[in-house]
């Protein structure tokens, strides 16, 4: 890897990349100084299409101590980022930002699979920038993780069981993110039920809480969330007593199952 820091929105010395940009610039000129304030180097791409016009975009490999173009389908993980307008249909890095226009940050696996991140308004450079240079240093397994993952967006849609809770926080748990658990408001003959809420679980039964944007994930709501070792916050303000639990994934505040 390159100098690039492996903690970003957390640490501290982050570069502060601006959302100004000059009206000249091309969106090729201003994401690659951006990155390079990170250390990231980014590749340009494009295909030709019918009737003469192109589509535009740039490759960020994940390894950046190679300095070649990633091998995007023979194992080499890779982000790719460009503008895209509705009005117009339009895939490009090759003119300035306008307004209207959404950055659409895509991450592979080097095996073909591809994830996209919640796209951003193109005034929000440097959010988008901060979400290239996250996946960028997360580890490959978690790059890895949440491609195989994907299929879990929208899995709480129209709501969650027990059972749901425990078949999707066992996949995320066997991919290799936190223990999720889901805090009920109490059991009884029937199983789980009243008010839920998220939290990770560490070895000793601490509760932490979690990014929000798991639950948003999960609903549907967004795009795939950031990597899965920022999934776990600070513990929780006050412990909570879990009366009773099904060993996996639930707990429940009161047990009224006697």
């Amino acid at each position: 890897m390159s100098n690039v820091p492996t903690t970003l929105l957390y640490s501290i010395g982050v570069p502060e990349t601006t959302n100004e940009t000059d009206g000249g610039e091309t969106a090729e000129a201003v994401v690659t100084r951006a990155l390079a304030e990170w250390g990231i180097t980014a590749h340009d791409d494009e295909e030709s299409m019918i009737g003469g016009d192109r589509n535009s975009w740039l490759v960020v490999a994940h390894d950046q101590g190679n300095p070649a173009f990633p091998s995007m389908l023979d194992g080499d993980p890779y982000v790719v980022v460009f503008l895209y307008s509705e009005d117009e249909d339009e895939i490009t890095v090759d003119r300035a930002p306008r307004p209207g226009d959404v950055w659409h940050v895509a991450v592979g696996d080097g095996t073909g699979r591809e994830c996209t991140l919640p796209p951003r308004p193109a005034e929000q450079l440097g959010a988008c920038i901060e979400d290239i240079a996250e996946w960028v240093t997360a580890p490959r397994t978690s790059l890895e993780a949440l491609v195989d993952l994907q299929d879990l967006r929208g899995r709480f849609e129209d709501g969650y069981t027990p059972e749901n809770i425990r078949s999707t926080f066992g996949r995320i748990q066997e991919a290799g993110g936190p223990l999720l658990v889901c805090v009920w408001d109490y059991a009884d003959e029937d199983g789980f039920g009243g008010n839920s809420q998220f939290y990770s679980e560490d070895e000793n039964g601490t509760l932490f809480e979690v990014q929000l944007e798991i639950h948003q994930w999960l609903s549907g709501k967004r795009g795939m969330p950031a990597p899965l070792e920022t999934w776990t916050c600070a513990p929780i303000a006050e412990p909570i007593e879990s009366a009773i639990t099904d060993g996996f994934h639930n707990h429940a505040r009161a047990d009224l199952t006697g």
